[in-house]
């Protein structure tokens, strides 16, 4: 059964392949939502492409777990996709449909266009697809849940999913900790990780630390790869924004062109700033981050340590990469 569904999904790959194709709805999706802009929803099409749905990455993925008398599941998961992103919860389908769980999906009205798009592909290669997976306003018949959300609808979450087993997600940050040692192409990569989504995402990151008196400029000046962003009219206006309360609250902050950075101690930055902080030595530090890796999604820097995410590399997860370190698999297994 799960070799079927790993067919299906590398079969869905292939159907995804034809660029003329893929152009059209991603225009289409840009023109729904302006936040989804061609360039961003290329990049995702073909990051899932490449790691989502790869034949040999799915099944050295599931080579983890003991399934081999796994059979379909009568439970059914219902599931609660946020839209800050492109299809920020399609790894949590791919993890229900390889176990063939029935799902009940309501999909986020910013990103309703993409995901229903890849349900028709995928459903030309299962035709089963429409007697397991159901597109609902509202989830009705569901074992178990996965939901993403704010931290306000977290709360409503927990009191309505309080008798199911569940998954909730929450807002969280990502954070970057320079060891002083980057060169340009580790700073350019940064901003991959920065400024990738328009930062709208949980490992988009939000806040880096710097070692004492190091120069916060070199990290702006390897920026320029997204100084397209200061023609994206909705992005601008967070950007004027957040600097007009940075003056009239005679904030200091060093600014270009799109891009807003000011010495703060909260890992949560405003859309279009970026906070920034200093230590003086790297090993406190980290230690008095891996306190707070309830509110972190991804630390990013330097790969020396396992839970570091190389430059660059976290806006790519792997199958292997579970938001908020909750392993889908093994939840469902359990549930």
């Amino acid at each position: 059964m799960i070799e079927a569904k790993i067919n299906h999904l590398h079969n869905l790959k292939l159907k995804l392949s034809d660029k003329k194709e893929l152009d059209k709805i991603t225009d289409k999706v840009s023109q729904s939502n302006r936040w989804f802009n061609p360039y961003n929803v290329r990049f995702c099409l073909d990051h899932i492409l490449s790691n989502y749905l790869d034949r040999d990455k799915l099944s050295m993925w599931l080579e983890d777990y003991e399934l081999s008398n796994w059979k379909s599941s009568d439970k059914c998961v219902g599931q609660i996709m946020a839209g800050n992103i492109p299809l920020v919860g399609l790894h949590d389908f791919i993890c229900a449909y390889v176990l063939d769980f029935k799902q009940e999906i309501k999909l986020s009205s910013k990103d309703h266009l993409l995901f229903s798009y890849i349900y028709q592909k995928l459903s030309d290669s299962d035709p089963e697809l429409g007697q397991r997976v159901q597109i609902v306003d509202k989830l009705k018949n569901f074992d178990c849940v996965i939901a993403t959300g704010s931290n306000n609808s977290n709360r409503y979450f927990e009191y309505y999913f309080r008798d199911k087993p569940k998954v909730l997600r929450k807002n969280r940050n990502s954070v970057a900790v320079i060891d002083g040692s980057e060169n340009k192409a580790d700073l350019q990569l940064l901003s991959e990780d920065i400024f990738r989504y328009f930062g709208l995402g949980c490992r988009s990151v939000s806040k880096i630390y710097l070692p004492e008196k190091y120069d916060l400029a070199e990290i702006i000046d390897q920026t320029d790869q997204f100084s397209w962003m200061k023609d994206h009219s909705s992005y601008m206006h967070n950007f004027d924004y957040n600097l007009s309360l940075l003056i009239l609250n005679s904030r200091n902050y060093l600014a270009n062109e799109f891009s807003i950075w000011v010495e703060d101690q909260s890992l949560a930055s405003p859309l279009a700033t970026v906070h920034y902080e200093y230590y003086t030595d790297k090993d406190a530090l980290l230690s008095e981050l891996s306190q707070q890796m309830d509110d972190i999604q991804c630390l990013v820097g330097k790969k020396e340590e396992s839970n570091v995410i190389a430059y660059g590399n976290s806006q790519k997860p792997s199958l292997s990469d579970y938001a908020d370190n909750v392993d889908i698999i093994e939840f469902l297994i359990k549930s």
